[in-house]
């Protein structure tokens, strides 16, 4: 290979980057190799921004020379036919919730193009991802969902010989913010509960005295059911595992009133129409929360209220863990903040000024006085400590 003649120029051997200037003025990236014929190939690196890029780039086109070379070719695949095959494949043949999945993937197939070659995805590549789904308003939990879909699709890809190596493990998550969880009020409940019109109030009942999530409560079969021994069975499960919730008189009243109504149906709630499980209730729960005037609030956070409720009325952390169904205790623990004002309250004792009683002033120091008293009152002949004599 031809030595450096720029400081732009950087040899490594297996070939070279070098950088050039367009009649626009713009700073382009281009490779130097030879190709499996020993032909000598220049070229634009095109995705290529940084000099890592570059290498990276490099480093993919010399071993897919290799490969040719040695018969052992890397199999070629558009991004979108792997993202295909991956979706039917795995996620549906193995995940259970992939429908969000298939969202992001579509999103994913967008961005990177029917024809993008898998072998061509570089990490600044990814990091264009990143900065078009911050463009899209996106919160750091939502592109790190996306970062790791992608991560363990190129992981699959290497398996199944599409990739030497997966560029997405070099891309670091974002950094999340962590959304605070909100607990709703008692006077938010009522005011919330007022407002709720049709299935919503059922459905909100259930999920503030079990904690199970909306998904779950949708999913519900009166067989699942036991009023005698008030239980409810939750089979499917965000973790896969059936937990059981346990009835409450407050939620023992709702149901008996909807099976008095409706249980003759499977569902305990249904499409009036189809007669099928009810898929969502998201736009009737914003407009009771837009009515009761509570904010800040989604639907998931009755299963916050639920687990901060049970914290703060002194449930022991390993009990709530298995009514919520959480794999371990630090799940738990993230709504010790919902007992900080119970906490902040109970200190704040210690400003307050000792209550005055009627006729000796009230406190605890007061009432040491007035026991003292009490006690000379009745032995009136019995010696203070004071009176005895040293000798």
């Amino acid at each position: 290979m031809a030595k450096a003649k720029s400081k732009t120029r950087h040899n490594f051997g297996f070939g070279a980057i070098y950088q050039r200037k367009t009649k626009q003025g713009n700073i382009r990236w281009y490779l130097d190799y030879r190709n499996a014929n020993g032909s000598r190939v220049q070229k634009v690196a095109r995705m290529a921004f940084t000099a890592e890029d570059a290498v990276q780039t490099l480093r993919q086109e010399v071993l897919s020379v290799l490969h040719q070379q040695s018969g052992d070719k890397v199999k070629q695949i558009g991004f979108r036919d792997f993202s295909s095959a991956y979706l039917q494949n795995y996620m549906m043949a193995k995940r259970r919730n992939w429908a969000s999945d298939r969202f992001r993937l579509k999103k994913l197939d967008d961005f990177f193009g029917a024809n993008q070659d898998l072998r061509k995805i570089t990490p600044m590549m990814i990091e264009g991802l990143i900065k078009s789904r911050l463009e899209a308003r996106n919160a750091g939990s939502t592109i790190n969902r996306f970062l790791a879909l992608l991560k363990h699709m190129l992981n699959k890809a290497v398996e199944e010989g599409y990739l030497e190596s997966n560029p997405a493990k070099k891309v670091k998550p974002f950094r999340e913010t962590n959304r605070i969880e909100r607990v709703l009020s008692q006077d938010e409940e009522k005011r919330l509960l007022a407002h709720a019109t049709g299935y919503l109030r059922s459905i909100l009942i259930i999920a503030l005295n079990t904690g199970a999530r909306v998904g779950e409560i949708l999913r519900l079969e009166w067989r699942n059911i036991d009023l005698e021994a008030q239980k409810v069975n939750i089979l499917r499960t965000k973790a896969g595992k059936p937990r059981i919730a346990f009835i409450n008189t407050p939620l023992l009243h709702e149901l008996e009133r909807m099976r008095s109504e409706n249980g003759k149906m499977p569902y305990l709630f249904f499409n009036e129409q189809t007669k099928k499980p009810l898929g969502r209730v998201s736009r009737s729960f914003l407009t009771a929360c837009k009515k009761a005037g509570v904010e800040n609030f989604r639907i998931h956070d009755c299963r916050h209220t639920f687990i901060s409720r049970l914290l703060e009325k002194g449930a022991d952390v390993e009990t709530v863990r298995s009514l919520a169904g959480h794999s371990s205790l630090a799940m738990v623990q993230r709504y010790a903040h919902s007992q900080d004002e119970t906490k902040r309250s109970a200190v704040e004792l210690l400003n307050k000024e000792p209550e005055k009683g009627p006729e000796m002033g009230g406190g605890v120091l007061r009432q040491c006085d007035m026991d003292q008293a009490a006690q000379k009152a009745r032995f009136p002949l019995m010696p203070s400590s004071r009176s005895f004599s040293r000798n």
